[in-house]
């Protein structure tokens, strides 16, 4: 029997944490990043990190994200199942939602 790859869901720090201009930052998202292309993980996007970075999403960005092997990205999209989680969630007190 195979051994199951980690998935790890990928926020908005994740993604823009490979341009960070703190060079630590920069290295411990690389990191992760390689272990995606190598096979190692699988990286987790849902369609509210398409629509937070597309207010910020430079050519870069999008040239980076587009070069990943897309059988390592399993893409997952908002519910409204989720959506009512992350409402319940930030009357609890978390930042204030950037979508």
């Amino acid at each position: 029997m195979s051994e199951r790859k980690k998935r790890i869901y990928v926020d908005t720090s994740v993604v823009l944490g490979n341009f960070d201009i703190d060079e630590t930052r920069r290295q411990k998202t690389s990191v992760f990043w390689n272990a995606v292309r190598s096979g190692e993980v699988i990286a987790v996007v849902s369609s509210v990190l398409d629509n937070e970075l597309k207010s910020n999403m430079v050519e870069i960005v999008q040239d980076f994200l587009a070069a990943l092997p897309k059988n390592q990205i399993e893409r997952i999209v908002a519910t409204d199942e989720s959506d009512d989680l992350a409402e319940q969630y930030c009357r609890k007190g978390c930042r204030e939602r950037l979508s």
